[in-house]
């Protein structure tokens, strides 16, 4: 949706962008609670895997990409 408006003070990119901070502190608070060594790095990178996924899906109609984030996601954990 982003994409759609270049202006990154209009009114919808900004909701995005909120929405997304509101999404990271979310996952985050999340990280910590499990001690993260770095929760806000750990938050970053779970919600770059879940927007990529989420574009792989819309845009080649993968359906297999979240599942792979997901993996992604547990292997970073796991090393964590």
């Amino acid at each position: 949706m982003a994409a759609e408006y270049p202006d990154p003070d209009h009114p919808v990119r900004i909701a995005i962008r909120d929405h997304k901070r509101e999404i990271l502190r979310y996952l985050a608070e999340l990280a910590a609670s499990a001690e993260e060594t770095d929760p806000e790095k750990t938050a970053a990178t779970v919600l770059t895997l879940a927007d990529g996924a989420a574009c792989a899906r819309v845009s080649l109609g993968d359906t297999g990409a979240a599942g792979l984030a997901r993996e992604a996601s547990a292997r970073l954990l796991a090393q964590s």
